[in-house]
């Protein structure tokens, strides 16, 4: 019965260290790389309205009164 005991208790240990050390970073880095991408794709549509609201440069040409 002891021996039973501990092995439940050995594969509860194992089973927080495996929860602890290799699933928690993995949560962590899906949440930092949808966090960072959700962030950049904001951005951009920022950059995209504010280009858009600029006024439009003229091309460069000859300069006003420039012999033709």
């Amino acid at each position: 019965m002891k021996a039973l005991i501990t092995a439940v208790v050995v594969a509860l240990l194992f089973a927080l260290f495996f929860t602890v050390f290799l699933v928690a970073p993995a949560i962590v880095i899906l949440v930092a790389y949808f966090g960072m991408t959700w962030h950049h794709k904001r951005l951009s549509r920022k950059a995209k309205a504010r280009a858009a609201a600029r006024p439009a440069v003229e091309p460069a040409g000859k300069p006003e009164g420039a012999p033709a």
